[in-house]
């Protein structure tokens, strides 16, 4: 059996509330070159619909993440 979960909302460690009410969940719904920025200290879980059957096991996950990150360009001390 395949199942999609569909993502609903997350949390943002650092502001401490969900990124619905952020304005930053449309950033992690679709592959556009936007991008939801998360600091290193910080992290973001996200929530996804109740759609699976009671009693399944879930045996893998796929996730989509597009990566991105600039070059450190500060002059070593």
């Amino acid at each position: 059996m395949n199942l999609t979960l569909n993502l609903t909302d997350g949390w943002d460690n650092k502001d401490s509330d969900v990124l619905t009410t952020l304005g930053t969940f449309n950033l992690i719904q679709n592959t556009d070159n936007s991008w939801l920025l998360v600091d290193s200290t910080y992290w973001t879980s996200f929530q996804f619909d109740g759609a699976a059957p009671g009693g399944v096991t879930i045996n893998s996950v796929k996730v989509y993440v597009e990566h991105w990150e600039t070059t450190d360009t500060r002059t070593p001390s």
